[in-house]
């Protein structure tokens, strides 16, 4: 079973989106970079290379346009490690960290340390988002000064 996220905004909900939260300046001392964007989006990769392409390209056409997007490949065995490169070479906004497994949370760390965002947002390497999800998401974020932003999902079955 799959999940993308609706469009649809729905604060201070208990239900959560495939792990997928914004932090505001939660972990602003991680940030090494000089260049600071609105949004570091997060995907942890592990043995995902059949949802992989699905899950960049809608991150891909968000209605947002300062962002970045991290691809933290977890010593993936598969072919992830090769298809983030790919996505890479491609656009400027997205950055690939490999590392050695560690697991889902040192992943997330790992790209926490390498965000530029304000706003940093998860998303797991085999979920999905609809199309402008995000500038909602940021709008409503800003709108109401959030520090944490949760919203509903849903489970798609795959064919």
């Amino acid at each position: 079973m799959r999940t993308y996220c609706e469009s649809a905004l729905f604060v201070n909900s208990l239900v959560r989106c495939a792990e997928a939260f914004l932090f505001k300046d939660y972990w602003i001392t991680y940030n090494y970079h000089s260049k600071k964007m609105q949004l570091s989006i997060i995907v942890p990769v592990y043995g995902v290379a059949n949802y992989l392409r699905k899950c960049v390209d809608s991150l891909l056409v968000q209605d947002i346009t300062d962002y970045e997007i991290i691809l933290v490949d977890d010593g993936s065995p598969d072919e992830c490690p090769q298809i983030c490169d790919e996505y890479a070479e491609k656009y400027d906004n997205i950055r690939v960290v490999h590392q050695e497994n560690a697991g889902l949370s040192a992943a997330r760390n790992s790209g926490i340390k390498v965000a530029t965002g304000d706003y940093i947002f998860f998303v797991d390497s085999d979920d999905y988002l609809q199309p402008n999800t995000l500038g909602a998401l940021l709008e409503q974020a800003e709108r109401d000064n959030l520090d944490v932003l949760r919203f509903r999902y849903q489970n798609v079955k795959e064919n």
